[in-house]
């Protein structure tokens, strides 16, 4: 299927569409809990991304590519006092609370030195929170995660080569340019395959001057059918 220029609908996706991660907080690990204030609302807290800690996106066969947040990654952002909402799985017809929002169903966003912090306190009318709650009280959600987008100068990146010719780049995110919203959500991963190694790819862009080193490993990974990385100048085709 094509679309504008000839590119076809996922190199279009990679192009316009934000990013994603799963960020795993266990259920221990957040607050999730009755308000106290009488009218059955919920209060919910944990951390949507961590600093410094270290992702691994896509590991194959010639070629990994890892990611780490930055210490302060976030404060830039937060400070333009953004509209985000917190929604359940990134579904925006399931948003749950919203910045800007004093009380119940209030969002708020905290850049420290852990990471972003959430909090928001939900409606118990809400069917959305209703369904949440059992979820989480049962475990079957226990991650939070955020969608968000970064320009080329907010991010650097660090590549290495082992002995056996595989290839590693760390994407370091310094800053995000615009943060969309936070979920709760179930355990997911990255779905390691070649259409979504290009989607990544063609995501944390900026061309092939920003990413040091002949890809070679790289090129390797991707099959040449549509790279969408291509639209953004990476050199991912199969040699």
């Amino acid at each position: 299927m094509s679309n504008l220029n000839g590119l076809t609908t996922e190199q279009l996706r990679a192009f316009f569409m934000p990013e994603t991660r799963m960020v795993a907080v266990p259920l221990s690990g957040m607050e999730w809990r009755e308000s106290g204030s009488g009218d059955g609302s919920r209060i919910i807290s944990g951390y949507a991304a961590v600093y410094g800690q270290e992702t691994i996106l896509y590991a194959g066969v010639h070629f990994s590519l890892k990611e780490r947040i930055a210490l302060g990654a976030f404060d830039n952002v937060l400070a333009k006092r953004p509209d985000v909402h917190l929604t359940i799985g990134h579904d925006m017809t399931k948003a749950i609370a919203r910045t800007g929002i004093t009380g119940t169903a209030g969002l708020e966003l905290q850049s420290d030195a852990h990471g972003l912090r959430v909090y928001a306190r939900l409606s118990n009318q809400d069917p959305d929170v209703q369904s949440l709650a059992t979820k989480m009280d049962l475990g079957i959600m226990d991650q939070m995660s955020f969608s968000f987008r970064v320009l080329p100068t907010g991010c650097k990146y660090e590549t290495t080569t082992d002995e056996h010719g595989h290839e590693t780049d760390l994407r370091i995110i310094t800053e995000i340019a615009e943060l969309f919203d936070v979920c709760v959500c179930a355990k997911g991963a990255y779905d390691q395959t070649s259409a979504s190694l290009r989607t990544l790819l063609a995501n944390i862009a900026g061309g092939a001057e920003t990413v040091p080193g002949k890809q070679a490993g790289r090129s390797k990974e991707v099959p040449p059918d549509g790279v969408g990385a291509a639209i953004l100048g990476l050199t991912v085709s199969a040699q």
